[in-house]
């Protein structure tokens, strides 16, 4: 490549996406995939105009597995740039839609797809391509596949979905009218694998909850009116007056009474909630 010149080699390979043939245009989206791990690689695709060529011969491959991993990956290296947004800008976001639709187990290709997302993330109209372009259904289904993996997919889907969704109502909508989502946003915090995918499920866990619907479903009674009245004495500065406790009901009258505790009990629960069962503890 230095003997021949990255610029040339660039412009070799996006001329044969000219052939419309499906194994060269796999290959040449492999070679700028691999290009675009450097800088150098990088501006010699945006020299070659290397993302528009890619982005019109992509269209009748999307079927492919292969093409879509290359060209995302390609894509995601490239965004760091200013000029393949304005690219990605003209074309919408309707390919990356696509892929992510046509492939949903395939992880790579929906990896790359988030990751270039959430590079977009400052983009003032990604909200309105994914609202226009069925991007609502490509990301509601990538965290149906990915949300109970628990991992880093798990919050990089998770922080793509609160980017899109925090200034745009009608996305917020749609993710509070699906209670997949906020049952599996609670699954996760419940058992969570590490720190960076709590904190991205409890960042989009606080763009649900702007919706008074979402909190009345997570909250019960007696933990709304305990929440409203210890926010009252905060904005008061008046002693917080509890009310008077309420008594469990655990529909066993074998178990003793007691009352509802507000406070983190899990750990010396009698019957703590471990994610995805009850464990009934005793004094050992």
């Amino acid at each position: 490549l230095k003997k021949l010149g990255a610029d040339n080699v660039t412009q070799q390979v996006v001329k044969t996406f000219d052939l419309k043939s499906e194994s060269h245009t796999s290959l040449a989206l492999k070679v700028l995939a691999l290009s675009s791990r450097t800088d150098k690689g990088r501006r010699s695709i945006i020299r070659a105009n290397g993302v528009e060529r890619m982005l019109e011969a992509f269209g009748r491959f999307v079927d492919g597995a292969q093409p879509c991993e290359s060209l995302l990956e390609a894509l995601y290296n490239l965004v760091e740039l200013r000029e393949p947004v304005k690219t990605l800008e003209k074309f919408g976001l309707s390919l990356i839609w696509a892929a992510m639709l046509a492939h949903p187990k395939e992880q790579r290709v929906q990896e790359f797809a988030l990751r270039i997302l959430h590079r977009l993330r400052g983009l003032p109209s990604l909200a309105a391509f994914v609202r226009e372009e069925n991007g609502v259904e490509a990301l509601t289904s990538a965290w149906n596949q990915f949300s109970d993996a628990k991992d880093a997919l798990t919050g990089l889907c998770a922080l793509v979905l609160a980017d899109v969704a925090q200034d745009d109502a009608q996305i917020r909508e749609a993710l509070e009218e699906d209670p997949n989502c906020r049952n599996d946003v609670m699954n996760v915090l419940y058992n969570p694998p590490s720190a960076e995918v709590t904190a991205a499920a409890y960042r989009l866990l606080a763009v649900l909850t702007e919706s008074e619907k979402v909190c009345e479903e997570l909250l019960d009674d007696y933990q709304e009116d305990y929440l409203e009245k210890v926010k009252e004495a905060i904005e008061t500065g008046a002693a917080y007056d509890p009310k008077k406790r309420v008594e469990m009901e655990v529909g066993v009258h074998v178990l003793p009474h007691f009352a509802k505790d507000t406070t983190d009990r899990n750990r010396t629960s009698p019957f703590a909630f471990t994610g995805n069962k009850f464990e009934f503890r005793m004094v050992g």
